[in-house]
């Protein structure tokens, strides 16, 4: 078993990540014979640069001192073409037959999981059409057999238009006729069972044309007494994907206009149209972040509605369409690579036109053809970032279109009269003063967020800046224009509006990558979904990066929470009441329940480069929470403790009997809600309800008060979120 496991990670490992590929390791050996060519200073003189351009400047100069008589990009010494990596990492039948192969392995130990990914894989480098039939073929009989039945049907109507080997021919028409019978289209069942008992009649399998035969019978007594005559499955496979509701519309408008008169920055936000966050400079510790405008409760409110500028589903791919995140199991493959699937004819439309603006979903353009594999620079080669990271900073800008790119470097069109970007300038000069609106599909708003560069160490910014000339290199495999070394007088000057060219120097470029690296690992968000066996686990499948959502601040005692709902969108809500005036904030990490305080003061000081000093930090929370609860009597406001069986003041019983309640009743009651396969909107009222009690008569650090937090907080993201119920989990 484990010899198998790891001759399927080997070989997929050799076509699919960034350390097993030719081009990668010989761009790394170049860096590291450019860097023995330098003098003993040179790690001190790169520690002086104080700009991503003038880091990305220090590493190309090298190389062209390494390598002087070149010119163009071939510098760089990468004599790789478009066309070799096409050859390398294309479409491919002997991979696809290979990755059939470890499906059979799969099935015979009955790993699901495996099963699917194995028969998608080889869907994806099929080549041929008779391959392609064959895979689709294998990967609907799979589907038929899950429940998922409108995943078989597509991929049997893939089948059955290509070459379909005729071994199987009658086995796709069974499991058609079958997931048609379920989805209740009879007319097409019949046909179906028909076609599947002529092919076992033919070829003399009496027991599968017996098969086709009562599914005939099936569909005859069907027309005769209608729907009821129907058993559908028990268990079937749902992706629930509510649509997410908006941000909550304003209400006080007291409240709103009070805000607004105190408020010295006046900007709009797009994912939160009704006025009811703005922006608040919070200091040198907090920097720019985000405050309330009115009062919100607990469940009630949703603060902010945010689509995401991008996301990496790199490590995730063969369960996720690449354009619009949705969870998916019959995935059409890319057409020009074998690393790419969509939900939809419509959704690899949309991935692949293209586009004179930022737009929502990923764009698979510039990382295709063979691309993916180099872009997903894995843990190797002196390179430390995580594949979803980096793949997520690529991505971010690979979506840009080239002249939007060039107006914002350059501060020319539509940016006329802008500060420049910070990969140029630095943070202080751009991030000054804010912008007048924030919007998840304007280049601008994640421009602007903070990247923490000066809290990085230089070994690290080194190594960022070598991921980040290879990404750029990337991009121009894929077609992205531009210029490089000597084929611009400007490579190694910093750009301005009145020396905006028509193809930006691969310079620039570098620079704005080496920025996106920095900023997607101290702003991106783990997207997940919560998969819904007997338990809810949530998992992650994703790295996104939100413009308006960044600006949030960490607490480890958070004043609202996040959910991801349908295709990419987060949502904040609020997980207590909070006041007007309050500043906004949410959790990065660790929780408080299950972690020290040290443990969580190095983990955002080590990731986040920040030292955590919020309530539960400065006040030490981890010995509180451990201690008898706290309640306050709701007759005469008196703090006794939970031992006590009346206020020892005025001898009130009320807040006790409140607490007994909670404790004994309502959350424990909530707790066996959770266990349902189904919830309501009372559901989360009644967690609502729980909270408004505890915060009646307890205040944080109450483990009561957490519980009803976390029960509500699980609630809303199996209502709004992106629940997942997969009948072959345990």
């Amino acid at each position: 078993l484990n010899e198998m496991i790891d001759d399927i990670e080997t070989f997929t490992a050799s076509h699919e990540l960034a350390s097993q590929q030719p081009l990668v390791r010989k761009y790394f050996s170049i860096i590291q014979k450019v860097t023995s060519e330098l003098d003993e200073e040179w790690a001190e003189e790169f520690s002086r640069t104080e700009t991503d351009f003038q880091r990305v400047c220090f590493l190309l100069k090298a190389i062209q001192s390494s390598n002087g008589n070149a010119h163009g990009v071939e510098v760089l010494g990468l004599d790789a073409a478009k066309e070799e990596c096409t050859q390398k990492n294309g479409k491919s039948d002997e991979i696809s037959a290979k990755y059939l192969a470890y499906n059979s392995y799969a099935k015979a130990i009955d790993d699901t999981d495996m099963d699917l990914y194995t028969l998608t894989m080889a869907v994806f480098y099929a080549a041929s059409p008779k391959q392609k039939a064959l895979t689709y073929a294998l990967r609907c009989l799979k589907l038929q057999r899950l429940g998922i039945f409108d995943g078989s049907i597509e991929d049997a109507q893939s089948a059955l238009e290509l070459p379909c080997p005729e071994h199987i021919v009658g086995f796709v028409h069974l499991a058609l006729a079958e997931s048609f019978l379920v989805k209740e289209n009879v007319a097409l069942a019949k046909q179906h069972f028909e076609s599947a008992k002529d092919f076992f009649i033919k070829n003399s399998d009496a027991g599968k044309a017996e098969r086709a035969t009562r599914g005939i019978m099936r569909c005859n007594q069907k027309n005769v007494l209608g729907n009821a005559f129907l058993e559908k499955p028990k268990r079937l496979w749902k992706c629930i994907r509510p649509k997410p509701l908006a941000a909550k519309v304003t209400e006080n408008k007291e409240d709103s206009e009070m805000n607004k008169e105190d408020s010295k920055y006046e900007c709009q936000f797009i994912s939160s149209p009704t006025g009811l966050v703005r922006l608040k400079n919070a200091g040198p510790s907090g920097g720019w972040t985000l405050k309330l405008t009115q009062d919100v409760s607990p469940g009630g409110d949703f603060l902010i509605v945010e689509k995401p500028f991008a996301i990496s589903l790199a490590t995730s791919r063969t369960n996720y369409c690449y354009f619009c995140f949705k969870r998916c199991h019959n995935l059409k493959p890319c057409d020009g690579c074998p690393h790419a699937g969509f939900c939809s004819i419509e959704c690899v439309e949309s991935a692949k036109k293209k586009r004179d603006k930022v737009e929502e979903g990923n764009w698979h353009f510039f990382d295709c053809q063979g691309l993916m594999p180099y872009v997903c620079l894995n843990q190797s080669n002196n390179w430390q970032g995580e594949i979803e990271s980096i793949h997520a900073a690529f991505c971010c800008l690979a979506k840009v279109p080239p002249e939007c790119l060039l107006d914002y470097i350059c501060s020319t069109g539509q940016y006329e009269g802008g500060s420049g970007h910070q990969a140029f300038v630095g943070s202080k000069r751009v991030r000054e003063m804010p912008l007048k609106v924030y919007d998840p599909f304007d280049y601008s708003s994640i421009a602007w967020l903070s990247t923490c560069s000066d809290s990085r160490n230089s070994e690290e910014l080194w190594q960022q800046t070598v991921a980040a000339v290879f990404l750029t290199y990337c991009l121009h495999l894929g077609g992205y224009p531009m210029m490089w070394f000597d084929e611009t007088d400007l490579f190694f000057s910093d750009p301005s509006p009145s020396n905006r060219v028509e193809r930006i120097p691969a310079s620039w470029l570098a620079a704005c990558m080496l920025f996106h690296i920095q900023l997607v690992g101290v702003n991106s968000f783990e997207f997940g979904e919560l998969f819904i066996p007997t338990t809810v686990e949530r998992r992650s499948f994703g790295c996104c990066t939100y413009p308006t959502i960044s600006l949030i601040n960490h607490s480890c005692a958070p004043l609202a929470g996040v959910t991801c709902a349908d295709k990419g969108t987060l949502i904040v809500y609020a997980l207590q009441s909070i006041s007007a005036g309050s500043e906004i904030s949410i959790s990065y990490g660790p929780s408080i329940l299950n972690n020290t305080r040290q443990y969580r003061q190095d983990f955002f000081k080590n990731g986040y480069f920040f030292d955590c000093k919020c309530d539960a930090c400065s006040n030490n929370w981890d010995e509180k929470i451990l201690q008898l609860e706290r309640i306050k009597c709701p007759d005469c406001s008196c703090v006794f403790a939970e031992n006590n069986e009346y206020c020892p003041d005025c001898k009130s019983k009320l807040g006790k009997e409140i607490f007994n309640l909670l404790r004994d009743e309502e959350i424990p009651r909530l707790e066996r809600v959770l266990k349902k396969n189904k919830w309501t909107l009372k559901d989360l009222l009644r967690a609502r309800e729980c909270i408004k009690k505890a915060e009646s008569i307890m205040q944080l650090p109450s483990p009561t008060l957490i519980d009803a937090q976390v029960m509500h907080e699980v609630l809303l993201n199996l209502i709004y979120g992106s629940p997942v119920f997969e009948p072959w989990r345990k």
